[in-house]
């Protein structure tokens, strides 16, 4: 009776019997392993690989966001406060050195270009110096217009939803605890006109967008959604974006205004999470911004 030809990679043993060989695991020595072992668990995750032996990538990981984000939220957060106050003081010194009277139209406006402009810089110039590697992280990707559109297009549906949405139920939830009218407090100066219109316009259909859609979407709600669910994620870069946005009025005013930006800030962290690409969330912001601006224009 002929023997049966030995498989590729067999060697026979004493015995007589055949002994096969295992392939050696591509993945162990790039994780620090050697072939044939698998890979250490003490070495950090490599995002470029595949996971090993079928198993699952991590939530938030490669094949989901892509780069990880490699900041975390308390990095984030400090980031983001120092950009903004520090951006608001410099404003502060440049429309107003000496700090007396009351503030014109012109200089609110250039105050809050500064203050955006040193949000932005605190993030990007903290990306390049801490974190250069994990800037696609972001997911900055202009080249993509279909997402700018459908971000514009959500962007009107969101004021809709949250203005008249959930303005309105909060506002009548509100009237059965007070007896005063309800109104939220104007974060822009009225009868704008000439070039302070024009710096107006500067701010909050451009500025505003690209500066805190990348703190609170990109840098902030990144950082959380790398290690947490989105819920958890938006729920707190939502409240965030809803804070920094109070004005001093009765508490009836602000709840209002900081209430219906909670919402708004949901519901651009789900435009994020959907397009996954910031020039989505940038023109959706844009989109919610212009509404507010024509009224503030036809104002006389």
């Amino acid at each position: 009776m002929a023997a049966k030809p030995a498989r590729a990679g067999a060697r026979q043993t004493p015995g007589g019997g055949f002994h096969v060989s295992q392939p050696s695991d591509p993945i162990a020595p790039l994780a620090g392993g050697t072939p044939g072992e698998p890979p250490r668990p003490d070495l950090p995750f490599r995002p470029d690989l595949p996971p090993p032996h079928g198993g699952r990538a991590r939530p938030g990981r490669r094949g989901a966001w892509g780069v990880p984000a490699t900041w975390g939220f308390w990095e984030a957060v400090l980031v983001g406060l120092v950009g903004f106050v520090g951006g608001a003081v410099v404003g502060g010194l440049v429309a107003n050195p000496t700090g007396q009277g009351d503030l014109t139209n012109l200089q609110f406006v250039g105050i809050g270009l500064i203050s955006e402009a040193g949000l932005f810089g605190a993030v990007a110039g903290w990306m390049a110096i801490r974190h250069r590697p994990a800037v696609s992280a972001l997911r900055f990707d202009p080249g993509k217009r279909v997402d700018a559109a459908i971000g514009f297009g959500s962007g009107l549906v969101l004021y809709v939803v949250a203005v008249v949405g959930v303005g309105v139920l909060v506002q009548q939830i509100i009237d059965l605890f007070t007896d005063r009218s309800i109104k939220a407090p104007d974060q822009l100066p009225e009868h704008l006109t000439g070039f302070a219109l024009v710096l107006t316009g500067v701010l909050v259909l451009v500025a505003a967008p690209v500066a805190e859609e990348l703190f609170f979407r990109g840098f902030l709600f990144r950082a959380l959604r790398e290690r947490h669910g989105f819920w958890f994620s938006a729920a707190i870069s939502a409240a965030l974006f809803g804070a920094v946005h109070y004005q001093p009025a009765p508490w009836q005013d602000w709840v209002l205004l900081v209430t219906v930006l909670v919402s708004v800030g949901l519901g651009l962290a789900a435009i994020y999470e959907w397009r996954r690409n910031l020039v989505a969330n940038m023109a959706a912001h844009c989109a919610f911004n212009v509404i507010g601006f024509v009224f503030v224009a036809l104002q006389k």
